[in-house]
């Protein structure tokens, strides 16, 4: 039976396929259709997925339909959702997809109807696999994928579209428009917001969404939420007493950036608002989860938003638990790392409304000014975990993500004072872009003078422990890569995956990293790992704990024979022992 352990030969299988795709739609000036834009689709089905009752079976077929419902796209554009039906079965027939026959038909007929007729109530007699509901995430997950990220090169080339492909023309202003997307999720209600700027050009993107689900389980509210230039003040006055918000925060960029756009939206909505964002309360959230929420006197409190702290399985009751006792406020939680479809469904009949989004959409409210559009694409860019993010950076969005995580990291390095984060906030709050840009270049000038010690095995490098820490440790190791030096026939990095070490109190924790030149081409590290319960990441980073050296070492040793023999290299030397981690003091 399939399963998720198998989806590297899909990926595989689909990869070819999908860059040609991106050429296809490239040479007829459209918006992508190539590997980042199956990943997408990959990403959004995964949290549609959270909603429903799906079995594992189910849920891995749906990700790998994912993967592979426009390969067809490398015949004809009209009908490449057939092709695509025809390609799964060819490659189920030559072996190269690892689908028994009932999941061939499955996975070629997701392929086939995530466009044009289907049928969303059929169950599959012999497996008794919800094709139609199946079918319906599919299509709804394809119609996600409608922001910015999806027209990278328009400004390259649109004179080439004005001049002759004007009827794409509009598909470009649309997506360029939008800049993200969430579902969310309450007791009483469960919607999608999409942010856009001007609507008249997103207006297709957003009909196509709505025609997408209009008959479906997931036939649910879409929620226009524009731009301002600046936030309109709906504070009432004289009513009283002012009433007040409080938002917990993770200590990273991303969070701080979501912590600042909500408290500015709270205010604007008359909200007398606090930030949590610290080193004593937020900076560990399971330590945040099991005392400090716990010691939160929320009678004075209307609202309460908690942003990126990830909640793990174990302390959930606890939760639950303090939000029962307060349900006089209006709990909002939102993280990249959501956990469970059944976490989800808890959470909500406790009566907490659940964002499920990348790391742009986090914050709490629903309206953006101006100013929030950039911090919004630079949350984006706060996280290695997802190489999708990247292929669509712009200049000063990047170098401010980089500045902003420096900052972040010597803080903690230095020991700074409890409200340090809280000022970094404000400082977002201020739209101070100035002092970001000159935390990038110091953390430039840092990376000269800082070599981490690495050995190269095959195409992975293997770096020493270094007490480089925090977010800015990914900067370090591209640097490492850099020095590889790339292959002069491919282009790529000779390097391209990185194996990074850290002992702690409770045993080792390890960072696995991929980076190509090309995100369209990339084999992400997550397809190489050993999957475990606590590992955090999603494409590009994993984060994994161990107990003990020995597990490390295993889990090391493995990846980095995976990965070489995927890309057929050879490496004589073994990993025999982790003395590249530093002894304890």
């Amino acid at each position: 039976m399939y399963d998720l352990s198998m989806e590297i030969e899909v990926y595989k299988a689909s990869l070819p396929y999908m860059m040609a795709a991106k050429d296809k739609a490239s040479s007829l000036q459209m918006n992508d259709h190539g590997p980042l834009h199956a990943q997408r689709v990959h990403s959004s089905a995964k949290l549609l997925g959270m909603l429903f009752d799906l079995s594992s079976h189910e849920y891995s077929l749906l990700l790998a339909s994912a993967l592979l419902h426009d390969i067809g796209m490398v015949k004809d554009r009209k009908t490449h959702h057939k092709e695509s039906y025809n390609l799964v079965k060819k490659m189920c027939d030559q072996k190269v997809l690892p689908f028994d026959e009932n999941e061939e038909e499955i996975v070629a007929t997701l392929c086939k109807w995530h466009r044009k007729d289907y049928d969303k109530d059929l169950v599959d007699e012999v497996t008794g696999v919800r094709v139609g509901l199946l079918a319906s995430l599919l299509r709804i997950a394809d119609s996600m994928d409608l922001d910015y990220r999806r027209s990278t090169d328009y400004d390259s080339r649109d004179r080439i579209v004005e001049d002759y492909y004007s009827d794409q023309k509009q598909h470009h202003l649309g997506v360029l428009n939008i800049l993200a997307l969430r579902v969310v999720v309450s007791p009483v209600e469960k919607k999608f917001e999409i942010f856009l700027d001007q609507f008249s050009h997103a207006k297709g993107q957003v009909e196509r969404l709505i025609d997408e689900m209009l008959g479906t389980q997931l036939a649910w509210p879409v929620q226009i939420v524009p731009v301002h230039k600046t936030l309109p003040n709906q504070a009432n006055v004289g009513d009283g007493e002012k009433k007040r918000a409080i938002i917990f925060s993770y200590c990273n960029a991303h969070g701080l950036i979501s912590a600042a756009i909500s408290k500015k939206q709270f205010e604007a909505l008359g909200f007398e608002t606090e930030v949590v964002c610290n080193f004593e309360k937020t900076v560990s959230p399971r330590r945040f989860w099991k005392e400090h929420l716990r010691e939160v006197d929320f009678a004075s409190y209307s609202l309460v938003s908690l942003i990126d702290l990830h909640l793990a399985e174990d302390f959930l009751d606890g939760v639950l638990e303090v939000i029962s006792k307060n349900r006089h406020c209006a709990w909002s939680y939102a993280s990249p790392l959501a956990g469970s479809g059944l976490d989800i469904q808890r959470m909500i009949e406790a009566g907490i409304t659940v964002s499920l989004c990348d790391e742009r959409a986090m914050f709490a409210g629903s309206t953006l000014d101006s100013d929030s559009i950039f911090w919004l694409k630079v949350a984006g860019l706060c996280n290695f975990d997802d190489h999708i993010m990247f292929s669509i950076a712009g200049r000063d969005e990047y170098l401010i993500s980089r500045g902003l995580r420096y900052e972040i990291d010597k803080g903690i390095n230095e020991n700074q004072g409890a409200d340090f984060f809280e000022n970094l906030v404000d400082q977002v709050l201020g739209d101070d872009r100035d002092s970001f840009f000159e935390s990038s270049v110091a953390l430039d000038n840092d990376i000269k003078k800082t070599c981490i010690e690495h050995e190269k095995y095959g195409r992975v490098l293997v770096l020493s422990e270094s007490e480089v820490l925090g977010r800015s440790i990914y900067d370090y190791i591209y640097r490492a890569m850099d020095t590889v030096g790339v292959l002069p026939y491919s282009g790529e990095f000779a390097a391209p995956y990185a194996v990074y070490p850290q002992k702690n109190k409770y045993g080792v924790r390890i960072l696995f990293l991929s980076r190509f030149n090309d995100p369209n081409k990339a084999y992400p590290v997550k397809y190489f790992t050993s999957y475990t319960p606590s590992q955090v990441g999603s494409t590009s980073t994993i984060w994994q704990s161990f107990k003990n050296e020995e597990d490390a070492l295993q889990a090391i040793s493995e990846t980095v024979e995976r990965i070489n023999h995927h890309f057929d290299e050879r490496c004589e030397k073994s990993i025999e022992s982790l003395n590249f981690l530093q002894d304890d003091e």
